[in-house]
């Protein structure tokens, strides 16, 4: 697809005009052929191709805000717009339901030849929570995955400081306007983005954050992605409506198990149930992209990785139990539940669950499939 700048610049006041959403615009340019086309329907035409209001919406644009300097002020601000007839428009946003008609980047927009990945999950997360966030994030992005989030409070912004930290490339999606930060305590975290990766949204510049918006932004978020990962959210939460769109998009759903008395475990622990993929460890996701194993100065050399932690990992009597059970073998969760009441060592399989989990956050087991086996 080619698009000029005469299209951008149209473009971009087509995302200026209230009342006149990406439905209209999508239906309009079927008729009118280019956004230059729809800003010069005659005005005579204009109450007989628009609803009323829409009407004297696209009348007061035309009026009140000039096309070329609208499109200048925005290269002021170093924000790119992309509309759909654009070659970088990202093929994935493409395929996905109601797609959008634009999108704004401050920043650059994710390579589309390299695995990306959206890390979601809640705003107060607990420690556990915070720990796996910030560990996906860091470790994923060494192995060269992309991270995308909406740069939240909680999962979202941890994961993304993590894959920064890592040297990696992360893309945060936001519910208002490129050229604003939201939350305002992550504006770290906003500038180290535009510089390791963009801002990306479907809002013209100076959109105010409203909950409304954010909803809708979590289908790009699902759809520039790869897969979704999961790492803390309740039974009922705003994270269910973007697994939801990725399952609607097709894209494949990780969730990080948790405790079955935790109720910020409760949404990952049902979404397990009902045929998401399990995570418990950085390196599930980097071999379903058939990457191998983390390796390369940038987690070697990590406190977190699992050479570095190795020599002052303590394990209790369970733990020790455990590995000595799996030894040289790979051993589901019913197997060693099994093995250990064999031994002496009675405990429900929830629990037995969480320590084989917390192994592989330790980086002293790793997961295949729905088979468990040691680190060599």
């Amino acid at each position: 697809m080619s698009c000029t700048e005469e299209d951008l610049i149209y473009s971009n006041w087509l995302m200026h005009t209230d009342g006149i959403g990406k439905s209209t615009i999508f239906q309009l340019l079927e008729q009118y052929g280019s956004p230059k086309g729809i800003y010069e329907i005659p005005d005579k035409d204009v109450d007989l191709v628009f609803k009323p209001k829409q009407a004297e919406w696209f009348k007061l644009a035309k009026k009140e805000i000039d096309p070329d300097i609208c499109y200048r002020k925005l290269e002021q601000k170093g924000i790119n717009i992309f509309p759909e007839m654009h070659d970088l428009f990202p093929e994935k946003l493409r395929m996905i339901p109601n797609r959008p008609f634009a999108i704004y980047v401050l920043g650059k927009l994710p390579d589309p030849d390299i695995p990306a990945v959206s890390i979601i999950g809640a705003r107060m997360c607990s420690e556990y929570g915070r720990f796996i966030a910030r560990e996906f994030g860091s470790r994923l992005a060494a192995s060269g995955i992309q991270i995308i989030s909406g740069m939240a409070s909680g999962v979202d912004g941890i994961s993304q400081r993590g894959a920064i930290a890592a040297g990696g490339k992360s893309y945060g999606v936001v519910g208002c306007g490129a050229d604003i930060c939201y939350p305002a305590e992550n504006r770290d975290l906003y500038e180290d983005l535009i510089t390791n990766g963009g801002i990306i949204s479907e809002y013209k510049p100076g959109t105010e954050p409203e909950a409304r918006l954010f909803p809708l932004r979590n289908r790009i978020i699902s759809g520039l992605s790869d897969a979704v990962i999961v790492v803390e959210a309740k039974k009922k939460s705003g994270t269910a409506i973007t697994v939801n769109m990725a399952l609607e998009q097709g894209k494949d759903v990780f969730a990080v198990p948790g405790r079955t008395t935790d109720r910020l475990s409760d949404g990952c622990n049902n979404m397990i149930k009902e045929g998401a993929f399990i995570a418990t460890c950085a390196e599930d996701i980097i071999e379903f992209f058939g990457l191998g194993s983390l390796n390369g100065t940038s987690s070697s050399n990590s406190s977190n990785s699992p050479k570095a932690a190795k020599p002052s990992l303590k394990l209790n009597a369970t733990e020790t139990l455990i590995i000595q059970i799996i030894d040289m073998n790979k051993m589901s969760i019913s197997e060693i539940h099994q093995r250990m009441e064999e031994s002496g060592k009675a405990m429900a399989v929830p629990e037995v669950m969480q320590i084989i989990i917390d192994l592989c956050a330790k980086g002293v087991l790793i997961q295949e499939g729905g088979f468990f086996r040691k680190r060599f």
